[in-house]
C-alpha cells in the first residue's frame, strides 16, 4: 500500500515541525502526526491479521509476535543505547539522571509510564507512543483473532472498548493521554474490519470519488489545526477524521492518492520509524551548534532532515531491513510448522 506510506512520511514530518526549536511552525500542529501513526496502525495490524486468517484459516499469534519483535525492538534498544551514551558520558542532557532512574521501564517496554507521569521531561520522551502500541499489539490479536474468531462480534466488541478508552480519557489525569491513544489505535482497527467487510467496503469507496477525497483531506487538515483538536473529544474527531481520509486514499485512483504514493514521500514512509527514534537526538545535536533565535530556529529542521534522512537510509538498509527479513522467515517456520500439526478435538 504505498499509498500508507505517503500517510506515514506525512504523519513523521507533523512530528519533526512540532519538535523544531522554537515551535516556528506551531501552527502547523505537527504533534497531531502521532495520532494518524496510531490510526494507520491500528488499521495495517488488523487489515494484515484478517489477510492472514483469510489465506490460512487462522491468525498465528506466535508468527505475528515474532514478526513484531524483529521489527520493533533492535531499532529501539539501539536508540536507547544511544541516548544512555549522550546522557552519561558526553552528560549532554539536564534530565539525563531521569533516564536511569527509569531505565527499567525503558528496557521492558513501558516508557509511557514514567514519561506521561513526568510531563514529557524524561530524555527518549518520544518512545511514550511505542510502548503504548506495542502493548496494543499484545491484547488486541489475541482478543480479536483467538478469542473471537468466528464469533462475528469483532466489530461490535471493538466499539465497547472503544467507548471504554473514551470514557477512560477523560477522567484519569496524567495516564489520560494513554486511554486515548489506545482509543485512537481502536478507531483504526475498525475503520480495517469495516473495510474487509464487502458491504462495508461499498460505503466506504464512496469516499474515494475526487470531490468526496478532497473534501475529507481538507476536514482532516482543518482538524488538525483547530483549537478543538486540542481536547480528548476533539482528538478523537481529528482520529475519526484521519479514518476517513486513509479510506479515501485507499479507494481514490486519482491525483489525490498519486500525490501520497509519490517515491519521495513513499521513502520518507518507509524510514519514518527510524525517523522517529533518531530526530531527537540530532535536533540536540543541531540546537547546540546553531544560534537560537528565528533564522537559527529555522534552520535546525533542514539541517536535522539532512543529517537524519542518510542517517534513517542506513538504519533501514543495514538493520532494519535484513532483520525484519529474518523476523519473516522465522515466523513463517512458525506458521508452517502449525499448519503442519495434526488438529486435536
Amino acid at each position: 500500500m504505498p499509498t500508507l506510506d505517503g500517510v506515514r512520511a506525512l504523519a513523521i514530518l507533523g512530528v519533526l515541525l512540532h519538535h523544531t526549536r522554537g515551535s516556528p511552525f506551531h501552527r502547523l500542529a505537527g504533534f497531531r502526526g502521532v495520532w494518524l501513526f496510531f490510526v494507520l496502525s491500528g488499521f495495517l495490524i488488523t487489515t494484515l491479521a484478517l489477510r492472514e486468517e483469510d489465506a490460512f484459516g487462522e491468525f498465528s499469534v506466535r508468527a505475528f509476535m515474532i514478526r513484531r519483535v524483529f521489527r520493533i525492538m533492535p531499532l529501539f534498544y539501539l536508540a536507547l543505547l544511544t541516548y544512555l551514551l549522550w546522557v552519561s558520558v558526553l552528560q549532554m542532557e539536564p534530565n539525563g539522571p531521569l533516564l536511569w532512574r527509569y531505565l527499567l521501564d525503558y528496557v521492558v517496554y513501558c516508557p509511557e509510564f514514567p514519561i506521561l507521569n513526568n510531563a514529557f521531561t524524561v530524555p527518549f520522551g518520544q518512545a511514550w507512543s511505542l510502548g503504548i502500541e506495542e502493548k496494543f499489539y499484545l491484547a488486541w490479536p489475541i482478543v480479536a483473532f483467538v478469542w473471537l474468531k468466528n464469533t462475528g462480534q469483532r466489530l461490535a466488541v471493538g466499539l465497547v472498548l472503544l467507548g471504554a478508552t473514551l470514557m477512560l480519557s477523560a477522567h484519569t489525569g496524567p495516564l489520560s493521554q494513554m486511554w486515548g491513544s489506545y482509543g485512537d489505535i481502536l478507531i483504526g482497527c475498525l475503520l480495517a474490519l469495516t473495510m474487509h467487510d464487502r458491504r462495508g467496503y461499498e460505503y466506504l469507496r464512496t469516499l474515494g470519488r475526487r470531490e468526496l477525497t478532497y473534501s475529507v483531506l481538507l476536514v482532516a487538515a482543518v482538524m488538525a489545526t483547530s483549537r478543538l483538536s486540542g481536547t480528548h473529544p476533539g482528538e478523537r474527531i481529528f482520529s475519526f477524521a484521519c479514518a476517513l481520509a486513509i479510506a479515501a486514499l485507499l479507494t481514490n485512483q486519482g491525483t489525490p492518492a498519486k500525490l501520497f504514493a509519490s517515491p519521495w514521500l513513499t521513502r520518507i514512509g518507509v524510514w519514518s520509524y527510524a525517523i522517529y527514534l533518531t530526530h531527537a537526538f540530532l535536533f540536540d545535536v543541531w540546537n547546540r551548534i546553531v544560534p537560537p533565535g528565528r533564522v537559527g530556529d529555522y534552520l535546525t529542521l533542514p539541517l536535522t532532515l539532512a543529517t537524519d534522512l542518510p542517517l534513517c537510509w542506513a538504519l533501514h538498509s543495514y538493520i532494519e531491513t535484513p532483520l525484519i527479513r529474518f523476523g519473516r522467515s522465522m515466523a513463517a517456520q512458525v506458521r508452517g510448522s502449525a499448519l503442519r500439526m495434526p488438529m486435536r478435538s
